[in-house]
């Protein structure tokens, strides 16, 4: 079964103007950072009850309004006195846009507000900002500045701005100073937020910086870094006494608009340049893998020729066997020795006589001329 918020207002006697304008204002706003009106019931009935000292018939009212239930509470419970809000920034982030988008709906419609504050901001299961509590909001012709007739102050002691503190006046910029001080409490925590009344806001900036950057630590990235300056810097403008120096809500929404273009641009930029090294690598994987198969098949075909080599052949690798050797073991089996042409090509020598020149030759013998010309260079 689905939940449901129920607002119930009780009124004695005709006087349901707070109802009546709650109901008015929430009926014809539709938005994703609106709390979505589901329903009412509004009942009249005559009862019996003492005034003045008397019993009368007086007409009491009830009403019962009925809204979409966000299971994440409001914002309030996130916060505390001296510390950040407890949810991450990206989170924390979130929600500022999601307040000033709201907002920003508001104001286009002519609805002011008038109660903004970290209660009547609901959050739902995805931490999506909410705004709700429509009680005291209006609706003016233009953006103007109104002095309502009443002295009673409304709204919330803290999120007021001082014009209208001094002399009640209602202007956009009503909301606009309150988005300020739900910033700093996220950003700073609620101490803090009184604290910055009376620090200059350049060394306010300087500190709320650098509590998130001992908060985020080394996970703190250029465009995160980005968001907090930003986000802090519209926080402290909003805060200036002098409503006119406050920024619209447009101009508020825009430069947050600007901020995620600039992150998408960079975020762009990170892929491409991602991409291109994926490239690279790629490419250089592709040379070595290629530079590896010509290794490996160079390697192959060297064990391959080793291979055969060594048992294809056993006389690939064989010494050959000195000449002389051969031909003296040559000479020592055949004593008998032919000439070659005839005995006048052997010349013999006695009694000390040098050996002139010998011509044999082994029968079948393959070194006959290396022979030759030993015996030759010996007689020389």
């Amino acid at each position: 079964m689905e939940k449901r918020l129920l607002k119930k207002l009780n009124h004695i006697g005709l006087n349901d103007k707070e109802f009546t304008n709650e109901f008015n204002n929430i009926i014809r706003v539709h938005h994703q950072n609106i709390v979505q009106f589901v329903g009412y019931c509004y009942h009249e009935e005559r009862r019996c009850t003492e005034y003045n000292g008397q019993y009368v018939f007086a007409l009491e009212a009830e009403g019962i309004l009925c809204f979409e239930y966000l299971h994440g509470g409001d914002l309030e419970r996130h916060l505390s006195e001296e510390q950040p809000c407890g949810l991450d920034w990206h989170t924390c982030y979130k929600i500022i846009k999601g307040v000033c988008a709201g907002l920003n709906y508001l104001h286009s419609g002519n609805i002011y507000h008038l109660d903004l504050k970290p209660a009547n901001i609901l959050l739902d299961n995805n931490m999506m900002p909410k705004i709700g509590d429509f009680g005291i909001s209006r609706i003016f012709p233009s953006t103007k500045t109104i002095t309502p007739t009443t002295r009673t102050l409304i709204g919330t002691v803290g999120f007021m701005p001082p014009e209208y503190i001094d002399k009640q006046e209602i202007s956009p910029k009503f909301d606009v100073f309150s988005v300020g001080v739900i910033i700093v409490q996220m950003m700073a925590g609620r101490k803090n937020y009184f604290d910055c009344q009376s620090v200059p806001s350049e060394t306010f900036n300087k500190l709320v910086c650098e509590i998130w950057r001992e908060k985020l630590d080394q996970t703190m990235l250029s465009h995160t870094w980005k968001e907090v300056k930003t986000c802090i810097g519209i926080a402290l403008r909003c805060l200036e006494d002098d409503r006119t120096k406050r920024p619209t809500i447009r101009e508020i929404v825009d430069e947050l608009n600007r901020v995620d273009i600039e992150n998408l641009s960079l975020a762009d930029e990170t892929v491409d340049e991602l991409d291109r090294i994926d490239i690279d690598i790629f490419s250089l994987t592709h040379k070595a893998t290629n530079l590896q198969s010509r290794v490996a098949l160079a390697y192959n075909h060297y064990k391959k020729s080793a291979s055969i080599g060594v048992h294809g052949s056993n006389n690939r690798f064989k010494s050959l066997p000195d000449p002389m050797e051969y031909e003296q073991e040559s000479i020592m089996r055949n004593p008998e020795i032919r000439a070659i042409g005839g005995c006048e090509d052997v010349t013999g020598a006695t009694h000390g006589n040098h050996l002139r020149r010998l011509n044999i030759r082994e029968k079948g013998s393959a070194h006959t001329l290396g022979i030759r010309d030993i015996m030759v260079g010996i007689a020389g």
